[in-house]
């Protein structure tokens, strides 16, 4: 997927970056194009990806959450 391949770093051979690895197995923490802040999540990348692959994505409305 385009939209993926341009959010992580590459080196000058085109490899993708690692920054080490991650927290479970044999998980890889990549090196990624931009910056975390709190309004933009790993939420917000999530629907960027699939709005970008064509799928819909609609906010989600916390009145409509049923309390238990």
């Amino acid at each position: 997927c385009e939209f993926i391949a341009a959010t992580v770093t590459r080196d000058e051979s085109g490899n993708v970056s690692m920054l080490g690895p991650g927290l479970y197995g044999e998980s890889v923490f990549y090196r990624a194009n931009g910056k975390y802040y709190f309004p933009k999540t790993c939420n917000v990348w999530t629907a960027q990806a699939l709005r970008e692959a064509g799928l819909p994505v609609r906010v989600a409305d916390p009145f409509e959450l049923k309390r238990f």
